[in-house]
């Protein structure tokens, strides 16, 4: 967000940037997703900063395992010249910034979006790149916004950038993780990146700083990786012209075209607090001290732990592009909860791979009719995340929970299956849920159809 926050001042000297891998949002795209405290993450991150604050090498050396060899030999900050001054000014430098706050604390006392923190004297939207997008917007500069498929909770708000402020002049989505080092599609050939960035970045800084013709103000604005097609793609426009079909959920654990007509259809489900998405997942390619590889092994053994649905095979390749939107009719035992829908291949020889996720805190279903502080994808459904909009469930009772999916572009080929999976907690990244582990009906009747609404591309 670096990049962003310079365009706020409108110097004149800053005519173009490029925000690669960047939230717009502190609270919904890394603090909580979905109003769930995304715990791994502002621990890991507040490690980090109190280490560096120290100046303590050794505990970020630690902290990162296996050292990446462009970071090995890190000797830590050095006095400013030379002496027993320089060396005691150092050393007041390091003292001073043990005041600096402890990150995680503070996250976590933004609960909601519109909690307030006495320490930091604020809500958390002054963090927000959004919360300037006035003052970002009126400084003219020219804005390339970069992503992945992979890229955390941050691909839906790179998309949002460009759909909000005029001057993004460009957008890309590829097949990367945050950092674009890796190919991580399922499909792959290599994880080895063959996209040349610099080179990209290159250009787009040549036109819009020094005014050289290289073609790409003729270009679509637009440029994304299809996963399983394995080819790059673009529009005009985000999202691409699509038509939504409905895959519903159905008995036997299928997804169905057809919308149910039973009148009890349901599914129990304990929730697993052992659920969970592993250690080389797009959350944690946000910090990826130790450099562990980010990919998603076969997932057939981790479904076990979560309720999943699934169609038959295709008769035909299914493309589905843009933002997919799940609508849970559930029921629980408990007055809060975690949802988490998972979108998946199956591939006949039954490996299942995991596309993309999505997630909400039951507590903040309300679907607000307020307009968001930044323009999102149509049918996208937008919950506020305040405190005053929060709504306990009901045990029993039956409550609508939707949301969408980090957005996604990906080939289902033929034979293959289209999966859903369902489940009540993240262990590896989220904050677990307080309390005994809930035991939550899904309903898939003719009053209470849960199904995922997907976005398919039609055949040129």
């Amino acid at each position: 967000a670096t990049a962003e926050f310079l365009l706020v001042n409108q110097h004149p000297a800053v005519k173009a940037a490029v925000v690669r891998y960047s939230l717009i949002d502190s609270y919904a795209d890394v603090v909580y997703p979905g109003g769930i405290f995304l715990d791994w993450f502002s621990n890991a991150w507040n490690q980090s900063n109190q280490a560096l604050d120290r100046n303590d090498t050794g505990a970020l050396l630690q902290m990162m395992g296996t050292l990446p060899f462009h970071l090995s030999g890190i000797p830590g900050v050095k006095p400013v010249g030379h002496g027993r001054q320089a060396k005691k000014e150092l050393k007041a430098a390091v003292v001073e910034h043990r005041n600096n706050g402890d990150v995680y604390a503070e996250a976590r006392r933004y609960e909601f979006r519109d909690d307030y923190s006495e320490n930091w004297q604020g809500r958390i939207e002054m963090l927000s790149p959004y919360f300037y997008f006035k003052d970002i917007e009126a400084s003219g500069a020219a804005i390339y916004s970069y992503t992945g498929w992979f890229d955390g909770s941050y691909t839906a708000p790179s998309i949002y950038r460009c759909r909000t402020v005029s001057n993004c002049r460009k957008l890309i989505i590829g097949p990367w993780p945050h950092g674009g080092r890796e190919n991580i599609s399922p499909w792959r050939e290599s994880r080895k990146n063959t996209f040349d960035h610099d080179a990209e970045l290159l250009r787009f800084f040549d036109y819009y700083l020094q005014g050289i013709d290289n073609g790409i103000k003729d270009e679509p604005p637009v440029w994304y990786y299809t996963l399983g097609e394995e080819k790059w793609n673009s529009a005009e426009t985000w999202p691409p012209r699509s038509t939504t079909t409905t895959y519903y959920f159905s008995e036997g654990s299928s997804l169905s075209l057809a919308a149910p007509k039973n009148e009890d259809g349901r599914d129990l489900y304990r929730v697993d607090y052992t659920a969970g998405t592993g250690n080389r997942s797009r959350h944690n390619s946000l910090i990826n001290l130790k450099g562990v590889p980010i990919e998603y092994p076969d997932r057939a053994e981790a479904d076990k732990k979560l309720l999943v649905y699934e169609t038959a095979p295709l008769a035909e390749d299914v493309e589905v592009t843009g933002h997919p939107v799940v609508r849970l009719y559930v029921s629980s035992t408990a007055d809060d909860g975690q949802f988490f829908v998972y979108l998946e291949d199956v591939a006949p020889d039954g490996t299942v791979s995991y596309l993309t996720e999505g997630l909400l805190r039951a507590a903040c279903r309300k679907v607000s009719a307020e307009q968001p502080p930044y323009r999102m994808a149509p049918g996208v459904p937008y919950h506020t995340f305040n405190r005053a909009d929060a709504e306990p469930l009901e045990p029993g009772e039956v409550a609508l929970i939707t949301f969408d999916l980090q957005p996604t572009s990906v080939l289902f080929q033929k034979g293959h299956r289209i999966r859903v999976a369902v489940a009540g907690a993240d262990k590896d990244h989220y904050l677990l849920p307080q309390g005994p582990e809930p035991e939550i009906k899904v309903f898939r009747s003719a009053q209470h159809p849960s199904a995922i609404d997907l976005p398919v591309i039609a055949e040129p």
